[in-house]
């Protein structure tokens, strides 16, 4: 079994489905001038905003006391000067690219996750999880002006490099990484974790630990430039803080999103939904497919599901959970690809939540 067939089909029907989701409920909200919202407009909401900005203007100078100035902080430069760049080069516009690249890089993203987890399984179960993964709720912003398809690509290259011993590929994927967003430093977990168990053979690879490193470095290089230009090194920690309305424990926050959601309303109940099924997809794994997964794929889930859940605003910890998907997509497919019956009803019910779940958020009833 190719990858293409599962790769390309299951692009087309997401996009499909998001056309769909817009022409049936996207629409329907007016823009300012009081005319429905265009596809272009819908794609490139909420954060899309942000990174088109800072690809046609790049970082403003601002005043201290000025947030919705200086918020524009929070977002890294890698995907912007992407668009930037392709803008350039045909004379589209900044919004315009920062779509484009979205899908683009959605496409080559489900081609290299076919191929990491054919690398740790087989065929069967690289093709079953491309289908999970594309059909993902929260996967709907792979059609938008988002750096998530991005991630996606930039994980699946680094760990496809240090699973090949390709150090070269590793660093640049993994420096990129960090400079894309803030969890993209999350990327230095894998070979962080495969150079400790190289350590304790006695056979210590220091290309494992350089590739670790440049997430760190990617990360380091964008707030040292806000530091030296700004003198505001920090500001996209402060800020994501302020509007995640500080931190929590995630056992209680997830907890109390269960209570809100049944007795006072269905704020939460999208990424609490989201939440739980990423949660018992690991657990799940955990139980049975443990060995199978790489250890370091396990450690980035954890540390990814705490970051996301330890917020007490958890608006996009179903998007989040796109940050770590290695571990939580391989145990599905693991489990689901020799099931077939039970496959196809849970790709079913993926078909129907995703178009749900898009047309919500182009509806604005949901932030991704």
């Amino acid at each position: 079994m190719t990858a293409i067939g599962p790769v390309v089909a299951s692009w087309l029907l997401a996009r499909v489905l998001i056309v769909m989701a817009w022409a049936t409920f996207g629409r329907h909200p007016l823009d300012y001038a009081g005319r429905p919202v265009s596809l272009r407009s819908a794609l490139i909401a909420y954060d899309g905003t942000f990174y088109s900005r800072i690809a046609r203007e790049g970082y403003p100078h601002c005043r201290a006391s000025d947030f919705s100035c200086v918020e524009v902080r929070r977002f890294f430069p890698f995907a912007p000067a992407l668009a930037r760049g392709l803008a350039a080069a045909t004379g589209l516009s900044t919004t315009t690219t920062m779509i484009v690249l979205g899908n683009l890089a959605a496409l080559v993203a489900t081609l290299l996750v076919w191929r990491l987890l054919a690398k740790v399984s087989s065929a069967e179960v690289a093709s079953c999880g491309v289908w999970i993964l594309t059909l993902y709720p929260a996967a709907a912003v792979f059609s938008f002006g988002y750096t998530e398809s991005l991630g996606v690509m930039l994980t699946s290259i680094t760990l496809l490099a240090i699973s090949a011993g390709a150090t070269s590929t590793g660093l640049v994927g993994g420096f990129t990484s960090g400079l894309l967003r803030p969890t993209g430093v999350l990327v230095a977990i894998p070979p962080f974790t495969d150079f400790v168990t190289s350590w304790r053979a006695r056979r210590p690879d220091v290309r494992l630990l350089a590739v670790a490193l440049s997430p760190v470095v990617g990360m380091a290089c964008f707030l040292t430039y806000l530091g030296v230009r700004d003198h505001d090194a920090f500001a996209p920690m402060r800020i994501q803080s302020k509007l995640r309305a500080g931190l929590r424990d995630p056992f209680t926050r997830l907890a109390s999103a269960l209570w809100h959601t049944l007795t006072v309303n269905y704020h939460d109940a999208y990424n609490l939904a989201l939440a739980l099924t990423i949660i018992a997809a690991l657990v799940l794994g955990l139980i049975r497919w443990r060995s199978a997964i790489p250890a370091g794929w396990w450690w980035l889930a954890l540390a990814g599901l705490v970051i996301s859940l330890s917020a007490v605003n958890i608006d996009s910890v179903g998007r989040y959970a796109l940050a770590y998907f290695p571990a939580w997509t391989a145990a599905l497919a693991l489990e689901l690809a020799p099931r077939k019956r039970v496959l196809w009803g849970v790709l079913a019910i993926e078909l129907v939540a995703y178009f749900g779940y898009a047309a919500a958020v182009m509806h604005h009833s949901v932030i991704p």
